[in-house]
């Protein structure tokens, strides 16, 4: 998160007086930090917030919800579309929800840009695909370094 300094015309070009900003990673616009939900605290206890502003967040959701309607609901026997592994692999493997409310893993993935429906994956795939941004060039760089350090140990 960046810190704009701002100059009010009542006060001189030295004010400290800060503005949190924070640039979206859906629409690239840079807004106050006001324009973003609160997701969690950092470990000194500071306010985190999503990396997308509520309007792009809105947007999301209204998508979602019109493709649940369309898709219907998740089968229980339902294996990831990325990387085939079940509810039950996944909550093992990764711990995922303990001592929260989350009743799922699933997601259903779609092209925020488009609207459309891509398929059902689990959450980590999901963050996966997310911090990849979508960007095949950086997945087939990941993979790449992944094969190289096969095997490989600290020191």
């Amino acid at each position: 998160m960046r810190t704009v300094y701002a100059i009010h015309p009542l006060f001189d070009e030295l004010s400290d007086s800060k503005i949190e900003t924070k640039t979206c990673r859906r629409c690239d616009e840079t807004k106050h930090k006001s324009e973003f939900a609160h997701r969690s605290f950092n470990k000194n206890g500071e306010k985190e917030y999503k990396n997308y502003c509520k309007a792009c967040d809105k947007i999301a959701t209204k998508q979602v919800a019109i493709i649940k309607k369309q898709v219907g609901p998740i089968p229980k026997d339902h294996e990831c579309e990325c990387c085939r592994r079940t509810e039950e692999t996944i909550l093992l493997e990764y711990r995922l929800f303990q001592g929260t409310m989350k009743k799922t893993v699933w997601v259903y993935d779609h092209d925020y840009k488009t609207g459309l429906f891509r398929g059902i994956i689990c959450q980590p795939c999901n963050s996966i695909m997310g911090n990849l941004q979508d960007n095949e060039v950086i997945a087939e760089r990941v993979i790449e370094y992944i094969k190289k350090n096969k095997g490989g140990t600290y020191e």
